[in-house]
């Protein structure tokens, strides 16, 4: 409650800030700083604001996404995560993102899609292999799966959480 009104206070003073300026760093710290402590509503209404407000922004839309994955609400998670796509086509986290939301509506071959472009994007990003692996799995194709894992395994040779959850 009190970073909520904080969170009010402070929009009211960017709206009587007679310069009009739009701090899109600020309201995006802000909205993480939500995120970051499990208020998902709070961080959706700051990052609306400043997507309203401020310039058109790929990791805003992406943020926005996380929120509504994170409430359960994938229908607003992936339309987020497709206006951060249309911004930046590039952006491998809204791409291993959409392929989170897939996997909360239950469609595996467009999540494996969605990580596979992630991984083409950026080969090290070891929670895409790792999702990608899990995703193979599920679709019978252990063969495949175990390329990632063994992967992610090579590069993380002492993480012993990782091989468990592999192994599991």
């Amino acid at each position: 409650p009190a970073r909520a009104g904080l969170s009010n206070v402070l929009i009211k003073q960017r709206k009587a800030d007679k310069s009009g300026r739009m701090d899109i760093a600020t309201d995006l710290q802000r909205g993480l700083e939500f995120f970051g402590h499990g208020e998902y509503r709070e961080a959706v209404r700051v990052f609306t604001l400043a997507a309203k407000e401020g310039p058109a922004n790929s990791q805003l839309f992406n943020n926005l996404g996380l929120c509504y994955y994170r409430l359960k609400e994938f229908e607003k998670a992936a339309s987020n995560f497709k206006k951060a796509l249309i911004l930046d086509p590039d952006y491998a986290r809204a791409h291993f993102n959409l392929g989170l939301v897939h996997l909360g509506l239950g469609d595996d071959t467009e999540a494996l899609k969605a990580f596979s472009r992630a991984i083409e994007l950026d080969p090290d990003y070891a929670k895409a292999h790792y999702r990608r692996g899990s995703t193979l799995v599920r679709l019978g194709r252990r063969g495949e799966a175990d390329k990632h894992w063994n992967y992610l395994l090579a590069k993380n040779t002492d993480d012993e959480i990782l091989r468990v959850k592999i192994d599991s």
